[in-house]
């Protein structure tokens, strides 16, 4: 329960910290972007149900992005259904379920979403 409480936080930490990739004197011209990639099993916004989104760092008054380097992706397990036309072109879902399924077989049968994997007994 705390995780869900604390994620958010934990994760721009955790983004942050990897973010500080130059040495002491560096150009900052040099600086390499940064992705996280958060694979939960809650909503971190239960108001603003969503199946995959990317989040930067944006501008609150005029909607535009303040930085690209610095990118934090969530993929809510508990959300497949609002998968989108991309997340599918992408086939994230597929990943979704391959994750939160329970056993290795089960995992490739959902995955493949096609049944060519078969059970063992």
């Amino acid at each position: 329960m705390l995780l869900k409480i604390l994620w958010r936080n934990h994760s721009l930490s955790y983004l942050c910290s990897i973010f500080q990739n130059l040495e002491s004197g560096d150009d900052y011209s040099q600086i390499k972007p940064v992705y996280h990639i958060g694979i939960l099993d809650f909503s971190p916004f239960p108001q603003y149900p969503e199946f995959y989104s990317t989040n930067k760092m944006m501008n609150i008054k005029k909607h535009y992005i303040y930085n690209d380097n610095f990118t934090l992706n969530v993929l809510d397990l508990n959300h497949i259904e609002l998968a989108t036309n991309e997340d599918k072109t992408y086939k994230i879902n597929y990943w979704a379920k391959l994750f939160k399924a329970k056993t290795m077989p089960i995992k490739f049968l959902k995955a493949s979403g096609k049944g060519f994997f078969i059970e063992k007994e």
